[in-house]
């Protein structure tokens, strides 16, 4: 069990056109991740026009949005990219409008940047500074390969101790894969599932909220719940 589930994230939005995009997104299974990225650069596009609406933005519009974001807001190539696939995604799927072409606007500069990789040493002495619950999250991050939120996400039941996996459900790119369990994690991921039972069985005698589930799962539970009563 841990944080950065749906319901702990849940924005319907509050205007015609957002609720709209938040309804168009969910239908088409987007991941959490993808929801907040695409109705936060909406939204910030909206302010950006100052009062004129969504709904009467042009093509050019846009583009002049996108030129903003590279020569005054400096953001780097893969931020302006993200900015245009939402707001692609909002006018063509969800308002259902044709902007016309949107090409000729400044680009954002592609950098070339090394991916920082800590070293063994430097892994056990960021371990030697955590404890507990944290020191098993970030060992099982570094041992198995897990990005943050699939850590968060992960359950208990794909966790095989037997198999000596892990099952990681709806990755990036929402696609499930296997990686190896490490055995030297095995004894405390064993303490760590008889506690996660018992604070369960509180949660639930208190009414608590339940965990991130993945979309198909989360909807067979509340349509068994709602014909089983």
């Amino acid at each position: 069990s841990a944080p950065g589930t749906r319901n702990e994230s849940v924005d319907d939005g509050t205007r015609p056109w957002d609720q709209r995009m938040v309804a168009v997104l969910r239908i088409r299974h987007m991941q959490l991740r993808t929801e907040q990225s695409y109705m936060g650069w909406a939204r910030r596009f909206e302010r950006w026009l100052h009062g004129k609406s969504v709904e009467n933005a042009s093509g050019d519009d846009v583009r002049r949005f996108l030129e903003y974001l590279a020569v005054e807001g400096r953001v780097a190539a893969s931020t302006q990219r993200q900015a245009l696939n939402a707001l692609v995604f909002l006018y063509r799927e969800v308002l259902q409008l044709d902007l016309g072409d949107l090409s000729g606007y400044t680009r954002a500069r592609a950098g070339k940047r090394i991916p920082v990789v800590l070293s063994q040493q430097q892994c056990q002495a960021l371990f030697q500074e955590l404890s507990g619950t944290y020191l098993l999250m970030a060992q099982l991050m570094y041992g198995a390969g897990l990005r943050l939120m699939e850590l968060l996400r992960l359950r208990v039941q794909d966790v095989h101790f037997e198999q000596g996996i892990i099952v990681i459900r709806q990755g990036k790119g929402g696609k499930d894969r296997v990686s190896m369990l490490p055995e030297s994690l095995r004894a405390a991921l064993l303490e760590q599932r008889e506690r996660l039972h018992t604070l369960y069985e509180q949660d639930q005698q208190e009414g608590l909220a339940g965990v991130w589930l993945p979309p198909a799962v989360e909807n067979k539970i509340r349509f068994l719940s709602r014909i089983c009563g």
